[in-house]
């Protein structure tokens, strides 16, 4: 018996599935709010708004530190990667020194080299 897959109905690229990520993870950590207001203050404070965050994750970053300080911008972060991991269909492993750009942007080169361009929504 052949096995299918159920093709979603809607698809996404890697960086609307790195945003959905930051989406769930800070929304899950801190709340809806918290993440509303991040965004505002990205906005107005780094000029940087939500769609632009893949394109400037470190200044991303950075304002998560900032704002949280460095340990809670580790755990966000972590939470973040973890959940875009999850979305992509990878397996999150977790290293004492891999930074959150670092476990991003290995996150990328895996799903260029392993996964289908499009990913589900909402997973």
């Amino acid at each position: 018996m052949a096995i299918t897959q159920h093709r979603p109905r809607k698809y996404l690229g890697f960086d609307d599935a790195l945003v959905d990520a930051i989406d769930r993870g800070i929304g899950k950590l801190l709340g809806f709010q918290v993440l509303e207001s991040l965004f505002v203050y990205l906005d107005t404070q780094h000029d940087l708004t939500r769609k632009e965050i893949p394109e400037q994750l470190d200044t991303f970053y950075e304002a998560l530190e900032s704002n949280f300080g460095v340990q809670p911008a580790k755990t966000i972060g972590r939470t973040i990667a973890q959940e875009l991991y999850r979305k992509l269909g990878l397996q999150f492993e977790e290293y004492p020194n891999l930074t959150f750009l670092d476990s991003i942007e290995t996150a990328k080169s895996k799903f260029d080299q392993e996964c289908s361009p499009l990913v589900r929504p909402n997973d």
